[in-house]
């Protein structure tokens, strides 16, 4: 049984692994989340053969010391997850608790196979499950399309905030301690139509907001034009781009208490290496929006992010 305790440590430990790459997509981003479907039911199959094989337990017991014992390592893997700077996802969640029925019902449509039993039954419940667990793991991955489709539309128009699909595509940055970087859509200091976008900076380096680019053509234009209202202290907003070939480019923008309508030139972004921002603008991947290497927590308020 030793296989299966190392088995089942790699798949554990696997959750926990960064990822290689930036995914700079979110319908991307979303995909691979459905590799918790097939991971989490093979972390649930090691759960039931320790139960059953190793620790000599009946098959029914084995059942429910595996349902505790995933429902906890489900929970408490987001939860950690979120205490080493990753995202926690109640998406995740669910995905696991779904790989975890899938597991369980083909755990004992195998064990009537094998005893003779009438096994069409679980074999039923387990394309049931199945087939309901891939769907709601697709929703995700659907509505992350959807999302950037729709703002690929409208583009040069990269943020208004008026409906809730936006939220997919800017992402919060920056945690410290727990306290995470949170971002919403808010009825207050909207520069155009009914919302803006409230974003709650931690106190942590570069915590701010990123947008997941799905028109990474920005060589026709000229400028990155946004409204943000800053309720505290005057302070330099960063500003980054980051392309697909690994290229950064930064700029800054002075921002005033109150109403700050920004326009940042984007051949006046600065790069570390001799790449100029012109060659590159045709492969953007990813917009950044920080507050910089300063640990202050601060509130801002976005509206009519677009490019010109």
């Amino acid at each position: 049984m030793k296989w299966v305790v190392l088995i089942l440590f790699g798949l554990a430990s696997s959750l926990f692994i960064p990822a290689p790459l930036r995914v700079n997509s979110a319908f991307v981003k979303a995909l691979i989340d459905l590799v918790h479907l097939p991971l989490f039911a093979a972390i649930t199959l090691c759960f039931f053969i320790l139960a059953h094989n190793m620790f000599g337990l009946t098959r029914a017991r084995a059942f429910l010391v595996t349902v505790v014992m995933a429902v906890a390592f489900a929970g408490g893997s987001e939860l950690l997850q979120g205490l080493l700077g990753r995202d926690p996802s109640w998406g995740d969640f669910a995905n696991n608790l779904s790989a975890m029925v899938i597991a369980l019902t083909g755990i004992r449509m195998g064990i009537a196979w094998e005893s003779g039993e009438r096994w069409k039954r679980w074999g039923m419940a387990f394309g049931g499950a199945l087939a309901l667990g891939v769907t709601l793991a697709m929703i995700s991955p659907v509505r992350a399309a959807t999302a950037v489709r729709r703002q690929g539309l409208r583009f040069p128009v990269l943020g208004e905030f008026e409906e809730d699909w936006e939220l997919l595509l800017w992402r919060a940055q920056g945690e410290l301690k727990g306290r995470q970087t949170t971002v919403a859509r808010s009825s207050e200091h909207a520069a155009s139509g009914t919302h803006s976008l409230e974003l709650r900076m931690a106190a942590a380096p570069w915590a701010g907001v990123h947008l997941l680019s799905s028109n990474s053509d920005w060589s026709r234009f000229s400028a990155l034009r946004l409204e943000v209202f800053n309720p505290g202290e005057a302070f330099e907003l960063g500003i980054r781009l980051d392309t697909d070939d690994g290229g950064r480019f930064s700029g800054i923008l002075a921002l005033g208490r109150g109403t700050n309508a920004c326009v940042l030139p984007l051949n006046q972004l600065q790069s570390s290496t001799s790449a100029t921002a012109k060659d590159s603008l045709h492969r953007v991947a990813r917009l950044v929006l920080h507050g910089g290497a300063a640990s202050v927590a601060r509130t801002l308020f976005l509206d009519d992010v677009r490019l010109e």
